[in-house]
């Protein structure tokens, strides 16, 4: 059973470009199927926590969308910070699942039970995963990881039933 799901933002839950606007504001570019499988993940009781060596308002803005309430920006040790999540809600390494694509991410994939990255992440990254993803990062990969996280856990069909239920009972 999965009970924590830590991501790595530039590259995995997105396709790795830093748009920056004339003002100087960082843009980036988010998949809604990644999105639903966050949300997915989320409502299920999974805890969800986005580890960025970023800082960005857009990434802040994307976890409150989602629900994700462990938000961790400007990080270069994602490990201790896994470390930390996972001594504060009680769960076991085995229990953990990082998602990551590139050097700063192996630490963190070195601890968790399923270290996982996507299609397009850098080849020794890969090394360390134990499952790869079909889809790129920012295309719909990080759905397929917790699409699997769900089957996984043995409720996929029953948070796809529910929230279909919860939708066609919304008043509009």
């Amino acid at each position: 059973m999965y009970r924590f799901l830590g991501l790595d933002i530039d590259g995995t839950l997105t396709d790795g470009s830093i748009y920056y606007s004339e003002n100087g504001d960082e843009v980036k570019r988010f998949n809604a199927k990644d999105g639903m499988g966050i949300f997915l993940c989320v409502k299920s009781g999974i805890v969800v926590a986005f580890i960025s060596g970023r800082y960005s308002n857009t990434i802040k803005r994307r976890a409150e969308e989602l629900g994700v309430k462990e938000v961790y920006l400007g990080v270069k040790n994602k490990r201790k910070v896994i470390e930390e999540l996972l001594e504060k809600y009680n769960i076991k390494k085995e229990e953990a699942v990082f998602v990551g694509d590139d050097i700063y991410d192996i630490p963190a994939m070195k601890i968790v039970g399923l270290p996982c990255a996507l299609s397009d992440s850098e080849d020794m990254v890969k090394k360390f995963a134990k499952f790869v993803s079909k889809r790129n990062g920012g295309d719909g990969g990080v759905r397929e990881i917790c699409d699997f996280i769900l089957k996984e856990n043995g409720i996929l069909e029953e948070i796809i039933e529910k929230t279909i239920k919860e939708l066609e009972e919304a008043d509009y």
